[in-house]
């Protein structure tokens, strides 16, 4: 995978002084300098954590056909933070880089409940849903609904689920969700961090996967 990377980098680092238009030739070189750090290197802002997510994607899709995501909003959330603090990112920049990533339509998260209950809705969460309205194509992006949750993103959410008619986003109950795994004797702190990573199913991230899909 990493030899992957780096002759996709090797490629884009050729096509740079090929592109006579100065917007593709920047992106051109925004993404050489992100796919060459990632070849050794963690991901340091947000661009680079969303190439990363891009690679996981489809070496997962590659080798196993996999197609889980994760807490999209709180993944991505210190580097979106970091980087709008530096000045080397706005909104609208994080968007477009997020309707790239959203273009593999593995399944993420949004909102929903920390261990504690409380809602982890962020500016992130309303990015990641525009991200996913301006594509125009059907995302594996679920908003889960609990309690305590910001109303707006529902209704946001409702609102692009009847404009784009994508069935995109879904809505995931989290009461029941908590409730029916407590049942097994586990603890609602536990039971908050199952998120929807499936067509129809949710996991602990790092900690389980169900084999639903099977």
């Amino acid at each position: 995978i990493q030899n992957w990377i780096a002759r996709t980098a090797k490629r884009i680092g050729e096509m740079i002084p090929e592109e006579a238009d100065e917007a593709r030739r920047e992106n051109l070189r925004a993404m050489h300098e992100a796919n060459a750090w990632l070849v050794d290197h963690p991901p340091r802002t947000f661009l680079e954590a969303c190439q990363w997510l891009a690679w996981n994607n489809m070496a997962e899709r590659t080798y196993c056909r996999a197609g889980a995501g994760c807490q999209l909003d709180e993944t991505l959330r210190p580097y979106y933070e970091a980087d709008l603090a530096a000045g080397i990112l706005d909104p609208d920049k994080a968007q477009y880089i997020l309707a790239c990533l959203l273009n593999d339509p593995h399944y993420y998260q949004i909102g929903g409940p920390d261990e504690a209950g409380k809602d982890m809705t962020s500016e992130l969460s309303f990015l990641i849903l525009e991200a996913a309205h301006a594509l125009k194509t059907t995302c594996n992006l679920t908003i889960r609904v609990h309690d305590g949750m910001d109303e707006r993103l529902f209704r946001r959410g409702l609102e692009i689920l009847l404009e784009d008619r994508k069935a995109c986003p879904r809505f995931s109950g989290d009461n029941a969700l908590v409730r029916g795994f407590m049942k097994n004797g586990y603890s609602a702190e536990l039971a908050r961090k199952r998120i929807a990573v499936g067509c129809n199913w949710m996991s602990l991230p790092g900690l389980e996967y169900t084999l639903n899909d099977l």
